[in-house]
């Protein structure tokens, strides 16, 4: 479904460009030609087709939005078959350690330029907050709430205060973890409840932590030097409170979908050569701590030797 939503951008694209929407499954196609005849119209030509074999040799950019478990596949299918100027990968990058090498070292022969598409980085609010934090560091930060799936989005809120504090990632913990595992609601995929806690280089700190609930909700709470931000992105909602400021500020922006995105990395990159979005050595870093923790944590409840993180 990802996929249809970066196609559904993509396709307001101005100029001369053609695309290609791949993928075996057919059903899959028909649904991505059903949401944009039910869009605007639009002057990009669209070609589907069910085998990389069918691309073209030269391609500017390709957006990889497949499950992770079969990603690493596709991308060697791709960088075999054709030359990839730009190539944006969906999370989770991969499932086992050495496809991270593998790739990264097959993306650096290729030449291709590679970012990650972690997209609160091109959200106008948070590159606000961005400036903002310049001259008041990050302390400490949690992101809590029910129903968001941890192991599935939680690398999003690891690369968005990677992001904000202009650090890297130190540890992460997994001791918090609730015992077991819960099935993910993609078939062959696992999820988690509980916390993990990270630390960063620059001696911020984040939680992150989710419960099991049906409905899904969430906040961050950001702590840093001088000022104290509650973030509820569903309602597009932050409440600010700055030190030696009595009142509270109240802030609303506006949550963007990827339907709104691509567009923009697309134009970013085809003009400027880069993007907003994580590159994919500083991703692959956040990445790897990300699935080795949970990987540990799977490991304990398991009955079966894991070779790879089952989440996507």
């Amino acid at each position: 479904m990802l996929g249809s939503r970066h196609l559904q951008s993509l396709v307001d694209l101005s100029g001369s460009c053609k695309l290609f929407a791949l993928d075996s499954y057919e059903p899959s196609l028909q649904r991505c030609r059903s949401i944009l005849e039910d869009s605007p119209k639009h002057g990009v030509p669209v070609s589907y087709i069910h085998r990389v074999e069918d691309l073209p040799r030269q391609l500017d950019l390709v957006v990889v939005a497949t499950n992770a478990d079969i990603r690493a596949g596709v991308v060697r299918s791709l960088l075999d078959h054709a030359h990839v100027e730009f190539l944006i990968l969906e999370k989770i990058l991969f499932q086992s350690v050495h496809e991270y090498y593998d790739i990264g070292a097959r993306i650096e022969k290729a030449g291709a330029k590679c970012f990650v598409n972690c997209p609160r980085r091109m959200y106008p609010f948070y590159q606000e907050l961005f400036k903002n934090f310049a001259s008041d560091p990050l302390q400490k930060v949690s992101v809590k709430g029910k129903g968001w799936g941890l192991a599935c989005n939680g690398i999003h809120f690891i690369d968005l205060m990677a992001y904000l504090g202009r650090t890297s990632l130190k540890k992460i913990h997994g001791d918090q973890l609730h015992a077991g595992f819960i099935e993910s609601k993609r078939t062959g995929f696992l999820e988690v409840n509980g916390s993990l806690g990270i630390e960063y280089e620059s001696g911020m700190q984040l939680t992150i932590a989710c419960e099991d609930s049906l409905q899904a909700d969430l906040e961050i709470d950001i702590q840093a030097t001088h000022s104290h931000w509650s973030i509820v992105e569903s309602q597009g909602l932050c409440k600010v409170k700055r030190q030696g400021q009595e009142q509270e500020e109240l802030v609303r922006f506006q949550t963007l979908y990827q339907s709104q995105l691509s567009k923009k990395f697309a134009e970013d990159l085809l003009t400027r050569d880069t993007c907003e979005l994580t590159s994919y050595a500083e991703s692959t870093s956040l990445h790897l701590s990300f699935i080795e923790a949970l990987m540990q944590h799977f490991t304990q409840f398991s009955t079966e030797a894991l070779d790879r993180c089952p989440i996507t």
